[in-house]
């Protein structure tokens, strides 16, 4: 961990799956911020060099808004506060900072916004609008209360045009509501947020952050840019540098770094108890840790025991196997039909969502996804397996 401050979003880990490496890192102290609701889901964490250590920490927007004075005004939202903040979602450290003859208070908030696709539920869009708008809420506010502000993370949502793939192929691209909120805060105003990467790099296109990995949509560049530095207006002259870090790779989403300079932050005469290294099960001796990482082990190796197969029911499944391919029609695989645009082997899939469809096996193109303009992408191809 190079930077001085590093976030994590979508950790996706419960208190119970720490271990002594997330914990006790030299020189480093973490804050982390769990689901309430479900395990491996969700998550962020924050990371920050002991010698900046941040004066207080807040876990989740409910905690934000605790220390914002009585002219906060809650935005009309149809989730409720306690449902919104019980994901896990948002930790926020508070530093002293001094520049010049000056000091200021910064908050750096580390967000994952909820994401929302065509399979989910209404509700969960209505929610992701209810977190935005919560969000923008107390960002804008802590501005106003002259808050130094650095927001950070996965907005699932891309700002304009220019950071979307084909925005002209998503109908509601310029009206849709998660869009309306986050451009309102990102406004570029001293009410609201700077996008730093734009600051440096204001039209430069396909810059993208986040991508369809199981399409191969990384390898045309075929994303979108949903993840962001932003930072308060009083924070843009010290801004210096804002990058993707596009060949970080392991994840469908790259690391975005920023540098900030001109001023200095403070560090904490006591470090807040919400770190990790003060959490019971990582303050007792090392004897004890021993148990624990056992415990946690043996927990392990019987989930694995309930997961996996033994020799007879192996063979009992393909013996199934068999009988579906043969009840089907299917008692040989077929060779790969050539693709209509490269005339290239393609590839067999099956439809995994629920519907007339599900379970049927087809045939696509084996290039990447991508525009259509791009040679090297897939090209229109399909069939299904008969």
């Amino acid at each position: 961990m190079k930077g001085d401050i590093n976030c994590i979003q979508e950790t996706k880990l419960a208190r119970t799956q720490l271990r002594d490496n997330h914990v006790h890192i030299s020189n480093i102290l973490s804050f982390f911020c769990f689901p309430n609701t479900k395990l491996g889901y969700s998550g962020v964490a924050t990371f920050c060099q002991e010698d900046i250590c941040p004066i207080a920490v807040y876990t989740g927007l409910d905690s934000v808004i605790n220390i914002l004075d009585d002219s906060f005004v809650m935005p009309d939202l149809e989730i409720s506060i306690s449902n919104l903040t019980s994901e896990g979602r948002c930790i926020v450290c508070l530093f002293q900072c001094i520049a010049g003859d000056h000091s200021f208070e910064l908050l750096v908030f580390n967000v994952y916004v909820p994401c929302y696709s065509k399979d989910n539920d209404i509700l969960r869009l209505q929610y992701k609008h209810d977190y935005l708008k919560l969000l923008s809420a107390v960002i804008k506010h802590c501005i106003k209360q002259k808050y130094s502000v650095i927001s950070v993370g996965d907005y699932n949502v891309a700002h304009s045009r220019i950071d979307h793939r084909c925005p002209e192929d998503v109908e509601d691209f310029d009206s849709n509501p998660s869009r309306i909120i986050f451009k309102d805060l990102v406004n570029n105003s001293k009410d609201g947020l700077y996008d730093v990467f734009r600051v440096f790099h204001n039209n430069v296109q396909n810059s993208f952050t986040c991508w369809n990995t199981k399409t191969g949509a990384r390898q045309t560049n075929f994303g979108s840019r949903i993840d962001y530095i932003l930072c308060s207006n009083d924070l843009v002259t010290y801004a210096k540098e804002c990058c993707l870090l596009t060949e970080v790779t392991g994840s469908d989403h790259c690391p975005v770094f920023a540098r900030f300079s001109g001023f200095t932050i403070s560090k904490s005469t006591s470090i807040p108890e919400s770190c990790s290294r003060f959490y019971p099960e990582f303050r007792v001796k090392q004897a004890s840790l021993e148990n624990f990482i056992d415990i946690g082990v043996k927990r392990s190796i019987s989930t694995s025991h309930i997961c996996s197969q033994g020799p007879s029911q192996k063979k009992k499944s393909q013996t199934s196997l068999q009988s579906f391919l043969s009840g089907n029609g299917l008692e040989k695989l077929a060779d790969p039909p050539l693709c209509t645009g490269h005339n290239l082997p393609s590839l067999q899939r099956v439809v995994r969502k629920p519907g007339p469809n599900k379970g049927r096996h087809f045939w696509i193109c084996s290039k990447p996804e991508g525009n259509k303009s791009d040679a090297n992408a897939r090209c229109d191809f399909f069939r299904w397996l008969r």
